[in-house]
C-alpha cells in the first residue's frame, strides 16, 4: 500500500540496479525464518561475487523484519526447492515461483506480488532482426528451459510438435542458444530483458507466450 513493491520493481527489474538497499533488522528476534531461494535467477536471487542479492533476497530481509524474525537462507535448484518447502526443510520460498495450477496442489501460494510473461529469447539476425518473431514459427524446434522451472508446461498448448532441452542455468541457455543446439529459450520477460542486455546476438521474441503470476511460498498447512 506504501509503494514498497512497486519501487523493489522498479529499481531490480526495470532500472537493474544491484544495490542491495540498507535494510533494518530486528534487535530482538523471536525466532528463525528458513526461506528457500535459487541464487540462480538474476534480477531476483542471484550471486553477486559471494553475497546473494536481488529482489527477492530485499523480500526475504523485510518479511523477516516484519515478523521479527532472524533470517536462515538455503539455496536449492527448481527441481528441489519445492520438495525442501514440502519436507519441513524450508519455512517457506522466496524465488519468483510461477503459482501454477499444478504446484498449488502440492503449496500454498501468496497473492501474487507481480505479474509478468513467458518470453522467448532467440537469436537476432541483425539488421534483419530476430530468427523467429511469431510463436508458429516456433513449431517443431527446440527449446530450452530451466531444470525444475515450469517454462515448458506454459510453452505446452501455445505451440505445437515443440521438444525440450534442460539446464541447470541461464548462462548454458544462452551458450547453447548462440551455439545452435537450441531455436530459443524461454524465461519470463524481466529475466530475459536483463539476459538480452548483457549479451550481443539474442532477441525476445515479438509475441508474448502468456502471462504469468509470481507468489511467495508455504508448505500446505
Amino acid at each position: 500500500e506504501d509503494g514498497t513493491l512497486d519501487d523493489m520493481y522498479r529499481l531490480w527489474v526495470m532500472q537493474m540496479d544491484n544495490t542491495m538497499p540498507d535494510l533494518p533488522v530486528p534487535e530482538n528476534p523471536a525466532l528463525t525464518l528458513k526461506v528457500g531461494t535459487t541464487g540462480l535467477v538474476e534480477p531476483f536471487s542471484y550471486y553477486e561475487g559471494n553475497q546473494l542479492t536481488g529482489y527477492d533476497i530485499e523480500m526475504i530481509y523485510r518479511f523477516a523484519y516484519w515478523l521479527n524474525a532472524d533470517v536462515e537462507i538455503k539455496t536449492s535448484d527448481y527441481s528441489g526447492i519445492i520438495v525442501a518447502a514440502e519436507t519441513g526443510a524450508i519455512d517457506c520460498i522466496m524465488a519468483n515461483l510461477n503459482a501454477t495450477d499444478e504446484r498449488r496442489e502440492q503449496i500454498d501460494f501468496s497473492d501474487p506480488i507481480f505479474e509478468s510473461y513467458t518470453a522467448l529469447m532467440v537469436r537476432d539476425g541483425g539488421g534483419s532482426g530476430a530468427e523467429f518473431s511469431r510463436l508458429e514459427q516456433m513449431e517443431g524446434q527446440t527449446i530450452g528451459a530451466l531444470a525444475g522451472s515450469v517454462f515448458d508446461q506454459k510453452i505446452d498448448g501455445q505451440i505445437d510438435n515443440v521438444s525440450y532441452a534442460y539446464y541447470n542455468s541461464i548462462t548454458d541457455e544462452i551458450t547453447a542458444l548462440k551455439g545452435g543446439k537450441i531455436s530459443a529459450v524461454a524465461l519470463d520477460e524481466p529475466m530475459a530483458r536483463l539476459a538480452v542486455s548483457k549479451n550481443r546476438g539474442i532477441a525476445i521474441m515479438a509475441e508474448r507466450v502468456v502471462e504469468d503470476h509470481y507468489a511467495l511460498v508455504l508448505p500446505n498447512g
